[in-house]
């Protein structure tokens, strides 16, 4: 088990990204949301594949060694530099040496961490594209000689929904071996009608993986709560436990109540964004996690 039984509030960290404008967060950090109740981070842009693994390994390594915290890790970002996952800025699905290839790298990486391991997880998501990603958001291939996000759809997918749920259920035999639970990064439009490949890849892990528990990461919620649809799609899936963005920190309280009629299981959250004028950690950002965790572990 990685989460724990009452724990719903994750603090999104973007170290790895400083290059493109992000603040990641400090030791001091860490410490402070650890004393209001935070058990778990996620590294967003941290594994960055093509780069010397080792400087991924210390930065995990000096959280862990300095804190209690867990660290759930968005894996990958970016592939290997000698390894040919991708056809354009998509996976290549339709590849069986491609997902051997993952799994492998994976494995590999996880033995990287040595005595850390048993406080990461990863999670099945990546984002080449920027934002909030996943691996079988566009399973399209770019028609030749074009590029741009309006060709990248010119085309059909190379394969069918159940052939990337497929692929998905597949990875997760790696992954889940971890903790025993499922965890996946989709975009909040993956539910909307014309993309019932989030619904076919959910049912998929649910036969595949029925004993274990399964979390849903959703980073961009309430900026789209107009879509009736994303809010009805948790509360017919209840055998995922959703973490939704909250909106950043102050969302933790405007958006609260409306997070727990729909369903949600807990919400996760960034102190510091490029999207926000916070640079820093403050006391009253600290005071409303406190009590975020305070109301949620109350919450059936």
């Amino acid at each position: 088990m990685f989460i724990e039984k009452n724990e719903r509030l994750i603090i999104m960290d973007l170290a790895g990204l400083e290059s493109q404008g992000y603040t990641a967060l400090q030791i001091s950090d860490y410490r402070e949301l650890e004393r209001v109740g935070v058990r778990t981070i996620s590294f967003e842009g941290l594994a960055q594949l093509d780069v010397d693994w080792n400087i991924i390994y210390y930065q995990i390594d000096n959280v862990l060694r300095n804190t209690n915290l867990k660290i759930l890790l968005s894996f990958w970002r970016t592939p290997p530099t000698d390894m040919n996952w991708l056809l354009g800025r998509e996976v290549d699905y339709g590849n069986p040496a491609v997902g051997k290839s993952i799994d492998e790298t994976t494995l590999q990486f996880l033995d990287g961490l040595g005595n850390n391991r048993d406080r990461v997880q990863l999670t099945y998501g990546y984002g080449p594209s920027g934002g909030e990603v996943d691996w079988m958001h566009y399973p399209y291939r770019l028609l030749p000689g074009t590029v741009g996000e309006s060709n990248r759809h010119a085309e059909l997918p190379p394969v069918s929904d159940e052939g990337v749920a497929e692929f998905v259920v597949e990875r997760q035999k790696v992954l889940s071996a971890q903790h025993n639970e499922v965890w996946t990064s989709f975009l909040n439009t993956m539910v909307a009608p014309q993309h019932p490949r989030r619904m076919i890849i959910d049912n998929a892990l649910y036969d595949a993986y029925p004993d274990c528990t399964h979390y849903r990461l959703q980073h961009w919620y309430f900026p789209c709560m107009t879509l009736p649809v994303c809010r009805a799609h948790i509360r017919n899936n209840p055998k995922s436990k959703y973490f939704v963005g909250s909106d950043y920190v102050p969302g933790l309280e405007t958006n609260y109540d409306a997070g727990m009629e729909q369903g949600v299981w807990g919400f996760f959250t960034a102190p510091i964004h490029i999207s926000t004028t916070a640079r820093k950690l403050d006391g009253g950002m600290l005071t409303i996690i406190e009590n975020a965790i305070k109301r949620l572990s109350n919450e059936n």
